[in-house]
């Protein structure tokens, strides 16, 4: 089983990501993890500075590790198709793989985490994925436009949870801990 997802950060949200050269990607990593209970890929970009509020921040996608689930990552893919194709090739890598290299400029990478599992037949199994992001900032001008608000809110407003978590694997790793 598969979970899938696009290394979107420096994305502004609003600009078409789905073209295969875009702008605001470049320096885009994807760095497979592996914790008592979840591994997955941490997605971060060296390329946007943490000041930048909207555009900066994490993502973390993350398999549950259990009796008779194995846990692996694609790390580096270039679109869905790519992915896909090492998907079905069984190009998998272990959650304790080195990061992938900064993506070039225009770029960014595909990753998923593969749960791979054996179901006997007329049976079934669970797995459990943690899709989870930590973008602390984000401007006032997206978050509350008008003028009502420039002399009540600072220009960049923080989001509570940036206070609590370091970064979108740490996310995972508390929602586990609170599910179990």
């Amino acid at each position: 089983v598969m979970q899938a997802q696009q290394n979107f950060v420096g994305w502004d949200g609003f600009v078409d990501c789905t073209r295969a050269h875009t702008s605001f990607w470049g320096g885009n990593v994807n760095t497979p993890f592996q914790t008592e209970a979840v591994g997955g890929l941490s997605m971060t970009s060296t390329s946007v500075a943490s000041s930048t509020p909207d555009t900066y921040g994490t993502i973390a996608i993350a398999g549950v590790a259990a009796p008779g689930v194995n846990v692996e990552v694609i790390s580096q893919a270039a679109n869905e198709q790519d992915l896909y194709a090492k998907f079905q090739a069984g190009a998998l890598q272990p959650t304790t793989a080195s990061p992938t290299p900064p993506s070039a400029d225009g770029t960014s990478y595909c990753g998923a985490v593969v749960q791979t599992v054996t179901v006997p037949a007329g049976g079934s199994q669970t797995v459990d994925f943690y899709l989870c992001w930590h973008f602390p900032n984000r401007s006032r001008s997206r978050s509350a436009p008008g003028k009502p608000y420039e002399k009540l809110l600072p220009s960049i407003l923080g989001n509570y949870y940036g206070n609590l978590f370091g970064n979108a694997r740490d996310v995972a790793v508390s929602v586990h801990r609170r599910i179990e």
